[in-house]
């Protein structure tokens, strides 16, 4: 009796500090989405002119949840990113003297889920902020198709055509690097900011695929439940 008295203590014990040292959240959160890499080289049989890509920074928006353990930080988005491309291209118009050389700027837009899946170690407790380091995969998709566009760039009856299509490959993995930072603004409501370093290799834009990285900034106010 006293054996099965000593064990049930220590599993009390054991279920109370599991209690006081796990948590598990849940909110909205936002953030920007920048790609690093440099503007990228357009060809193909439908450009008029030769042209570059240029990447604008993006919104995103969606879900996360994360489940903290002792000095262990694991966390999961359902995230939607809209990034914009924007495509510039140069032209000529005229002739000798009068030849005007200019350039010229459209945009397509993409929308992209993707569910980030981290896990972080606590390395720095700063008064109530917390400060957790690690990394992980991120799964991603481009959702549907982009619609072909033609422009008459300024209405000097120079087109480019720009054709869209439905990547290859949809679907594209990636992995991250992350800064995590916590602060309770009280017992059941927790602020969490995360910058985020994103590798991409091969990952499709509506034109062409290419290694590319990104910046993001998130923030999110979560409900601990």
């Amino acid at each position: 009796m006293r054996y099965f008295n000593f064990l049930l203590c220590i599993c009390c014990a054991f279920e109370s500090a599991c209690a006081q040292d796990s948590s598990f959240t849940i909110g909205p959160v936002i953030g920007v989405d920048q790609f690093l890499s440099a503007p990228v080289p357009l060809t193909g049989p439908t450009i008029v002119f030769p042209g570059s890509i240029k990447y604008k920074a993006g919104f995103l928006y969606g879900l996360q949840g994360t489940y903290k353990l002792d000095r262990w930080l694991v966390d999961a988005c359902l995230v939607v990113t809209k990034r914009v491309y924007q495509v510039i291209t140069q032209y000529q118009f005229g002739s000798g003297t009068t030849r005007i050389t200019s350039t010229g700027a459209v945009e397509v837009a993409a929308q992209y889920f993707s569910v980030p899946l981290t896990v972080s170690y606590l390395i720095k407790t700063i008064k109530q902020v917390q400060i957790f380091a690690g990394g992980g995969i991120i799964p991603e998709w481009i959702q549907g198709s982009f619609s072909r566009k033609s422009f008459d760039i300024y209405g000097s009856g120079h087109f480019i055509m720009l054709d869209p299509e439905k990547p290859a490959n949809a679907f594209s993995m990636g992995g991250c690097l992350q800064l995590t930072g916590r602060y309770a603004l009280d017992s059941r409501f927790v602020l969490q900011v995360q910058p985020a370093f994103h590798y991409f290799s091969k990952r499709d834009t509506p034109f062409t695929a290419t290694d590319n990285s990104s910046f993001k900034l998130s923030a999110s106010v979560c409900y601990r439940l």
